[in-house]
């Protein structure tokens, strides 16, 4: 029997084409609170158009694409698509609002700890087993969230509020992955997000009539940068990091996208001039670490149902 060669043992290194791809798309979906910024209006009037126009740009290819195979929806996909609509809609409704709050750095920071608290939801309902380094980030990220949302109460009751959104966000961000996680075994990822799409966007036009927030009547700017946060980040965005998610490791696609919230900040400083205070820095740098110790914690678990 013949001994490999040392570059046979080597792992393939990841696919340029799909690495430059997942860039792109991380790059892409920073814009979102960008947009949400620009936007200046009412969270729940914000996500309602974001998935208003996902919905209506997925209906026909879903449509046609279903009709042409044949597929039917079974009443549990329709109903985990429904529930992951719901998750989205809170989720939308909370990060919107803290956008406007704290700015879209520090929202997109706080939203990005989803990955704490899908595993913890993995371990308490899925009965996954967690690694004794998943604690040591889940305690390191929490002592950062700590430190931004404890020093910054002393800011001001909305300062303080916007933060609470923020960890908000990040888990009802964790519901809908895990919704995912298990919807995914039975639909597409077209028409999954088509699904949690039109339930979403039903949720946020009753929420919006309860508020009394109008849908209609904004400037035609704000319309613009709800359009482009729908098509580009939204759709675009999303779709390109979820053709990385086919093509690449896992645990190389979930590190990559910690480079998200550091984007939204660079592009915040750009744009608006605000720029994060140093203990908010610090603390930003202790609850990415502590998500980077939780990826690694899961890197050599076995790939799942990809979101």
């Amino acid at each position: 029997m013949s001994v490999p060669s040392a570059s046979a043992l080597r792992p393939a290194s990841p696919n340029p084409r799909a690495l430059a791809i997942l860039l792109v798309g991380m790059v892409v979906i920073s814009f979102n609170g960008i947009f949400v910024a620009l936007a200046n209006t009412f969270g729940e009037v914000a996500g309602f158009w974001r998935l208003a126009i996902a919905f209506s740009v997925l209906t026909a290819p879903v449509l046609v694409n279903r009709r042409r195979k044949g597929l039917r929806l079974s009443p549990l996909a329709i109903g985990l698509g429904a529930a992951a609509g719901v998750a989205m809609s809170a989720d939308l409704v909370s990060w919107n609002t803290a956008v406007l709050l704290i700015g879209p750095g520090m929202a997109t920071l706080l939203g990005n700890t989803a990955p704490i608290w899908v595993s913890l939801g993995a371990w308490l309902i899925f009965k996954e087993k967690l690694r004794p380094l998943y604690w040591v980030g889940l305690t390191v990220a929490v002592v950062g969230a700590a430190l931004i949302v404890g020093l910054d109460l002393s800011q001001g009751l909305d300062t303080g509020l916007g933060n609470g959104l923020g960890l908000v966000t990040g888990v009802t961000y964790a519901a809908y992955q895990l919704i995912t996680h298990r919807a995914r075994a039975l639909l597409d990822t077209l028409t999954y997000m088509w699904v949690y799409a039109g339930v979403g966007a039903a949720i946020l036009l009753i929420v919006s009539l309860v508020f009394g927030h109008s849908l209609l009547g904004l400037p035609l700017q704000t319309y613009a940068y709800l359009l482009a946060m729908a098509l580009l980040s939204h759709l675009g965005g999303w779709m390109l990091v979820n053709y990385a998610f086919g093509h690449l490791p896992v645990s190389l696609v979930t590190v990559t996208l910690l480079g998200q919230p550091v984007i939204t900040t660079l592009l915040q400083m750009i744009i608006f001039q605000q720029y994060p205070e140093v203990w908010q820095m610090g603390g930003g740098v202790v609850v990415l670490s502590g998500i980077l110790i939780v990826h690694a914690s899961r890197a050599a678990e076995p790939e799942q149902v990809k979101l």
